[in-house]
């Protein structure tokens, strides 16, 4: 077991990206149980079965850990935008809960923030110190997770690590999420359907290079810090409707854009490439590749 990190509770573990990383950090050697309201499907990891709203059931929760890994909350931006409040109740009060028990163990805490953070883009490439204006319910409610985290910081000394995430994607997504939709319509012989012209485009990055980089974070001493991990390759969503068309032999078409889709930027990952010695393991193609294989 690694002595920087100890013990670990992930928040999230029985969804896509929390059960990755706490699968990851186990298989690694790490000592982790996880935390979430839903039971896991599959009996790898240890779980408690809890809620984030919940003070006091994260409050024992937390007990006994080093280092929480904190993926649970909603994470689905059309959720977030039909309820508000319950990305606000989830996101902000529930990481609240989970800064507070961690401040009260003498715990450490890695939150999973979103790219989404930042205000639209003008030039150049987004970096850690780049202006914050989320506009969306979903994205909005992460920054006041990070804000209620960071002011735990100054208040009581918590200890906290930010990790703003690329888009992110692998086996066991949602099934709102464009692969998985590109993927299910494929399949089904049905044509897919790109919003706006497709040129909108995503730094996508693999769940797998995500777990990595938690390991690399937690693995190192911090008090206070902020990292984007967001793999470096551009795809735009036509390219990405290509891929699966060509692999099915599928037919696309455009419908209109979505006002809840945030606007394309370019996010550097440089200060990861340079703290924590982050990139991708592998090339988008790679990790597409064996995504529509394992479907």
């Amino acid at each position: 077991m690694n002595s920087t990190t100890g013990s670990i509770l992930v928040t999230g573990s029985s969804g896509f990206l929390g059960g990755n990383v706490a699968r990851h950090l186990a298989s690694s050697g790490h000592a982790v149980r996880g935390f979430d309201l839903i039971p896991p499907t599959t009996h790898d990891i240890s779980t408690t079965i809890g809620d984030l709203t919940d003070a006091q059931s994260v409050m024992a929760a937390v007990a006994g850990f080093d280092t929480v890994v904190h993926f649970g909350g909603i994470g689905d931006t059309e959720l977030a935008t039909r309820d508000p409040g319950l990305a606000a109740s989830v996101n902000v009060l529930g990481t609240t809960n989970i800064g507070l028990a961690a401040a009260r163990h003498d715990a450490r805490v890695l939150y999973a923030s979103t790219w989404e953070v930042y205000a639209p883009q003008i030039s150049g490439e987004i970096d850690e110190n780049f202006a914050l204006a989320p506009s969306d319910a979903y994205s909005v409610s992460k920054l006041g997770g990070e804000m209620m985290l960071g002011a735990l910081h100054e208040s009581q000394g918590l200890r906290v690590a930010i990790l703003r995430l690329g888009t992110a994607f692998g086996t066991g997504m949602r099934p709102n999420s464009v692969f998985e939709r590109f993927t299910h319509a494929a399949q089904s012989g049905e044509v897919l359907s790109v919003h706006g012209d497709g040129g909108q485009f995503r730094q996508f990055t693999h769940a797998t290079d995500i777990a990595l980089g938690v390991e690399r974070v937690i693995d190192q001493p911090w008090a206070s810090e902020v990292i984007n991990l967001v793999a470096p390759e551009v795809v735009t969503i036509l390219q990405l409707a290509e891929i699966v068309a060509a692999r099915y032999g599928s037919s696309i078409e455009f419908v209109p854009s979505r006002s809840i889709d945030p606007p394309s930027a370019i996010v550097s990952s440089a200060k990861a490439r340079l703290l924590y010695g982050w990139e991708p393991a592998a090339p988008f193609s790679e990790r597409m590749n064996t995504y529509l294989t394992q479907r």
